[in-house]
């Protein structure tokens, strides 16, 4: 095979970062290499979705220290946690890190967490809506086909719910 026929491969971790997104984060952070850039945009990133609008409120304590904190020397900002987080989509951001906060994960179980779900060796965090909505679908398709009342499919949820409590106990 000669040197036309070669498909050069870029090597190195794949960024999902704009080269402008690169350099505005290398003027904050001058003398880093290109992966300091790349954590420290995405540290931002992350806490621009995290920290709340209202200065008083604090939904994610259990692992992001409040500005005083910082600035008496008590905690330290966890920049290795806030980069995984702040590779995720934006929508699983914030529930994250109140999973993260609910199971009272140490730092680095959650960045072994966030960075599984990311990856995706590891199930997607669960979202209340999502799991109604395929419910309410799956009754829906079923009731189209079927000659269906309200009382059959209460009944039918009641049974779901006993299997699905059966289940729970069984994997604990």
């Amino acid at each position: 095979m000669n040197n036309l026929e070669t498909v050069s491969k870029k090597r190195g971790r794949p960024t999902s970062l704009t080269e402008s997104e690169l350099q505005a984060a290398a003027a904050f952070n001058p003398g880093s290499t290109r992966r300091g850039s790349q954590n420290w945009a995405y540290q931002t990133r992350a806490l621009r979705e995290l920290l709340p609008k209202d200065s008083n409120a604090a939904p994610y304590s259990h692992f992001l220290p409040s500005e005083n904190e910082v600035v008496h020397g008590r905690k330290k900002i966890p920049h290795v946690l806030l980069s995984e987080i702040g590779r995720l989509p934006f929508d699983w951001m914030k529930p994250i890190a109140q999973e993260i906060c609910e199971r009272r994960l140490s730092v680095k179980e959650a960045v072994k967490y966030v960075k599984q779900l990311r990856i995706g060796n590891s199930k997607k965090p669960f979202k209340q809506s999502e799991l109604i909505s395929m419910i309410a679908n799956a009754i829906d398709s079923y009731s189209e086909t079927h000659e269906t009342q309200l009382s059959q499919i209460l009944c039918a949820l009641e049974s779901v719910s006993e299997i699905v409590s059966e289940l729970m106990e069984a994997s604990e």
